[in-house]
C-alpha cells in the first residue's frame, strides 16, 4: 500500500512538473562552455512551459515592432533579468519575452500586458521557451500570463564589458564569452562610428562601430530611440509619433554607449539552415537617449540633393547638402566629380561649396553639363575647426564608394535605376526618393496563375534590368508581356529597390520577353534583383532540400548534399504583410502554408530531399539580408521530378475592355464592413487586391446577387476586379 501511495504521489508530482515548471532565468539561459565551443547555445527548456520571475529591464513603451501576422500589426517585447544578486547582468541572467500567442481560433494576438511594464518592476511570467534567430525567448501563453509582484522599482544597472567579449575584429560572434550576456543591459566604452546603414527607405539606422583595438559591433535600432525622423510609430501611447534619432557622422566618437545585447548568429552558425543569411554577431540595442555619450565629432553631411535628378546633356547639376558640426564650426566643404570611370578619387575635379544665401548650414556647388550617356561620379568632404575630416559617402576616401548619376536625353532605363557601382558598399539606387519615368515589359502580374506581385523588365538588357512596381491599384489590369511606361518614386525596402507608382501608360505593345539565363549561383546576385531568371545547372539537376526555415522558404542547390553556403532560397505559398509569393505553385516547405497566408490554388506537395528540376524560373527578390527566388506558378519548375498540375498562364490581351452596358452591376456597401454585396452580374469571377496589388480574396459569381465575407480584411483601400469572359471591370473599395 505504501508503495502504491508513493507511486501516486510521484505520478502527481511528475504531472504537475510536466505541466508547469518554476525555474530561474539563469536555469533557462545557462549553456555549458563545452556546448558553446561546439556552436550550441540552445536552452535546455526549449518547447517547455515554465514559470519564472524577473525584474523588467526595458519599459514597454520603448518597443515598436511591426508584425503582419499579429492582430493590430504590433508584436510586443520585454526584457527581464534574474532577481538573484539584485538583478545583476551577465552570467546568463537576462531573457527576452516575445508577446504574441495563438488563441483557440487560430488567431495570433498580442500580449497586451507587456505594453505597460515599467523598468525595475518585479514580474512573474508563465510561458513557453522558444528560439528565434539565435535568441532564446519566453513566449507568454496568453494575456493572463504576467503577474506584477512589486511596483517599487529596483535600479537597473548595466554591466561594463568590452567589445571583444561580444565579437572579433570581423564582427564574428564570440559565443563562449558573449552568450552569458544575451538579452542583458551592458555598457561599452570608447567606440568610433566607422559605418552608417540607413535602410528601409531611410526610416531605420544601424551604426557599425570599432573600438581602439579594432573589435567590431553593430549598434542596432530594435528600440524606438534609434528610429530616424522618417519612421512613423504604429501604436499610440508612446509619447511620439515618429522616431527622433539624430544620425551621427562616420568618425563620431562614443565615449559610452549602452543597450541590450542581441545575438545575430554568424561564424560557426553561418552554414546552418536556421542562420542562412548574413548577420552581425552580437549587437547592442540602446533604448534611451541617455545611452549615447559622444565626445569630439567630425561634421555631419546630410540631406544631399541634386537638381535635376535626371539631367540631360545641356543641364548643369546643382549639388547641395546640409553640413553641421555639433561641437564646433564647419570651416570648409568641397565637391569632387568626374566622368572618367577609371579615375581615382584624388584625381576628381574639386569645387569649393558655398553657403546658400540666408542659410547657415546649406552648402551648394554645380557640376557642369556632360554629354548624353555619361556616368558622373561625385563625393563631398567637410572639415571642422578641430581639423576633423568627413566624406560623403565615407567609402570615397578609399575609392570604394561614390554618389553617381547618369546623363540621359531620352529618359532613364531600368538599369540606370538599379545599377550600383559597388554592391558590397552600397546597393541603394542613386534615384531613391526621386520621381522618375521608365518603361518595361511585364514579367509577373497579379492575374490568376501568376506571382501576385508586379515586375517589369527591360527587353534589351540582362543585368540590372528588372524592377518591382507597387502602390497603384491600376496595376492589376496589366498582363505579362505588355509593355508599359510608369512614373513613380524610387524607394528602398530592406535593401530592395522598387517603385511606388503614381502613373501608368499602356504603350500598346506585346513583347514575348525571355528569362535571363543564369548558371546556378548564390554569388553576385544583386545585378539580377527583380529580374525574371532561369537558373540552370549545366552539370546536372537543381535539387531541393526538405530543411525549410520558419518563413515558408526552402532551399535548392546543385549539390545533392545541399550545402547551405551554396544554396538558394525559394519562397512559395505565402501572402501577408511581410512575405509575398505565388499561390499557384504546388511545392511548399510545409503543407500548412497551403491555407495559412492565402489559399494555394493548386494541389500541394511538401518539399522532400532530392526532388529535382532542369530549370528553376522566377523573379529574384532581396529582403532581410538574403536573396530568394519567387516562382510565378508550376510552369516555372521546369522538368520537375514530380507530376505538377500545369497552370499555363493564359495569353492575355493588350488593353482592358469595359463590361458592356447589359452587364452593369452594383457593389454595396462602399465603404464596406464585414460583408460586400455584388448584384446584377453572374457567370463571372471576382478578385480583391490590396493597395500593394496583392491578391487577398477571390471566388466565382454564379448567382445574380452574391454576398462576399470581407471580415478578414484590414482597414484600407482595395480594388475589386470582376471578370466576365473577355470583359473586365474594376471598382475601388474602402474598408
Amino acid at each position: 500500500m505504501k508503495k502504491q501511495l508513493l507511486s501516486i504521489v510521484l505520478v502527481t508530482l511528475s504531472f504537475w512538473a510536466g505541466a508547469q515548471t518554476s525555474v530561474t532565468i539563469k536555469e533557462i539561459q545557462e549553456v555549458s562552455i563545452t556546448d558553446l565551443q561546439n556552436c550550441n547555445d540552445s536552452s535546455a527548456y526549449i518547447g517547455q512551459t515554465i514559470t519564472t520571475v524577473g525584474y523588467v529591464i526595458v519599459p514597454g513603451n520603448q518597443i515598436n515592432v511591426t508584425s503582419g501576422s499579429v492582430q493590430g500589426g504590433f508584436r510586443p517585447f520585454a526584457y527581464i533579468v534574474d532577481t538573484a544578486n539584485g538583478g545583476a547582468m551577465g552570467n546568463f541572467s537576462a531573457l527576452e519575452m516575445m508577446g504574441a500567442y495563438v488563441d483557440g481560433s487560430g488567431n495570433t494576438l498580442p500580449v497586451n500586458d507587456l505594453h505597460d511594464l515599467k523598468q525595475g518592476w518585479m514580474v512573474r511570467v508563465k510561458g513557453k521557451v522558444g528560439r528565434y534567430n539565435g535568441k532564446t525567448q519566453l513566449e507568454p501563453i496568453d494575456n493572463s500570463s504576467i503577474t506584477i509582484l512589486d511596483v517599487n522599482p529596483v535600479e537597473i544597472k548595466p554591466a561594463k564589458i568590452s567589445v571583444s567579449t561580444l565579437n572579433d575584429k570581423n564582427s564574428i560572434n564570440q559565443l563562449s564569452t558573449a552568450e552569458a550576456y544575451e538579452a542583458s543591459f551592458v555598457e561599452l566604452e570608447n567606440l568610433t562610428v566607422i559605418g552608417i546603414d540607413e535602410f528601409s527607405g531611410g526610416t531605420r539606422v544601424n551604426l557599425l562601430c570599432e573600438d581602439a583595438d579594432g573589435y567590431l559591433v553593430k549598434i542596432a535600432d530594435w528600440f524606438l530611440v534609434q528610429k530616424s525622423k522618417n519612421f512613423n510609430t504604429i501604436r499610440s501611447g508612446l509619447g511620439q509619433s515618429t522616431g527622433l534619432f539624430e544620425v551621427p557622422s562616420v568618425g563620431a566618437k562614443l565615449e559610452k554607449v549602452k543597450g541590450i545585447v542581441f545575438h545575430e548568429p554568424n561564424g560557426c552558425f553561418e552554414g546552418g539552415s536556421e542562420h542562412r543569411s548574413y548577420h552581425s554577431g552580437y549587437t547592442l540595442n540602446p533604448f534611451d537617449t541617455s545611452h549615447y555619450e559622444y565626445s569630439l565629432t567630425p561634421p555631419v553631411i546630410a540631406d544631399l540633393n541634386r537638381d535635376p535628378a535626371v539631367p540631360t546633356g545641356t543641364d548643369n547639376v546643382a549639388i547641395s547638402a546640409t553640413v553641421t558640426d555639433n561641437d564646433g564650426s564647419v570651416t570648409e566643404v568641397n565637391l569632387f566629380y568626374t566622368d572618367n570611370q577609371s579615375a581615382a578619387s584624388a584625381d576628381f575635379t574639386k569645387v569649393q561649396m558655398t553657403l546658400k544665401s540666408g542659410s547657415t548650414s546649406e552648402f551648394t556647388a554645380e557640376i557642369p553639363a556632360f554629354t548624353d550617356g555619361s556616368l558622373i561620379r561625385f563625393y563631398l568632404s567637410a572639415i571642422d575647426d578641430d581639423d576633423n575630416l568627413i566624406y560623403s559617402p565615407q567609402g570615397a576616401s578609399k575609392d570604394e564608394d561614390f554618389h553617381f548619376y547618369t546623363v540621359r536625353d531620352n529618359g532613364l532605363s531600368i538599369s540606370d535605376i538599379q545599377k550600383v557601382l559597388n554592391s558590397d558598399q552600397n546597393d541603394a539606387s542613386p534615384y531613391v526618393g526621386e520621381s522618375v519615368t521608365v518603361s518595361g515589359v511585364v514579367t509577373s502580374s497579379t492575374k490568376d496563375y501568376d506571382l501576385g506581385l508586379f515586375h517589369i523588365q527591360d527587353e534589351n538588357e540582362t543585368e540590372w534590368s528588372g524592377l518591382r512596381l507597387t502602390g497603384n491599384s491600376s496595376l492589376i489590369q496589366y498582363c505579362r508581356n505588355q509593355k508599359i511606361e510608369v512614373t513613380g518614386i524610387i524607394e528602398e525596402s530592406f535593401g530592395f529597390t522598387q517603385m511606388q507608382v503614381s502613373e501608368i501608360k499602356d504603350l500598346g505593345e506585346k513583347v514575348n520577353i525571355k528569362p535571363v539565363l543564369v548558371e546556378f549561383t548564390t554569388e553576385n546576385l544583386e545585378k539580377y534583383e527583380s529580374v525574371l531568371v532561369d537558373f540552370v545547372n549545366t552539370g546536372g539537376k537543381i535539387v531541393t532540400s526538405a530543411d525549410p526555415n520558419s518563413f515558408g522558404e526552402f532551399f535548392v542547390s546543385t549539390d545533392p548534399a545541399n550545402d547551405r553556403d551554396q544554396s538558394l532560397m525559394v519562397q512559395t505559398g505565402r501572402v501577408n504583410a511581410t512575405n509575398a509569393s505565388s499561390l499557384w505553385v504546388s511545392l511548399l516547405s510545409d503543407t500548412s502554408y497551403a491555407t495559412e497566408d492565402g489559399e494555394v490554388n493548386v494541389p500541394v506537395i511538401a518539399v522532400q530531399n532530392g526532388m529535382s528540376m532542369d530549370t528553376l524560373r522566377g523573379n529574384l527578390f532581396y529582403g532581410f539580408s538574403q536573396y530568394k527566388l519567387l516562382p510565378r506558378n508550376n510552369d516555372d519548375l521546369i522538368g520537375f521530378s514530380e507530376t505538377l498540375d500545369a497552370t499555363n498562364y493564359p495569353d492575355c490581351f493588350v488593353g482592358i475592355e469595359k463590361i458592356s452596358k447589359s452587364n452593369q452591376f452594383e457593389v454595396y456597401p462602399n465603404p464596406m464592413e464585414d460583408k460586400l454585396h455584388v448584384k446584377g452580374i453572374q457567370h463571372a469571377d471576382f478578385a480583391i487586391f490590396n493597395i500593394q496589388g496583392q491578391h487577398v480574396l477571390s471566388g466565382k459569381i454564379e448567382k445574380e446577387h452574391i454576398e462576399i465575407n470581407t471580415s478578414t480584411l484590414k482597414r484600407g483601400v482595395y480594388l475589386l476586379r470582376i471578370n466576365a469572359g473577355s470583359y473586365e471591370q474594376s471598382v475601388k473599395l474602402i474598408k
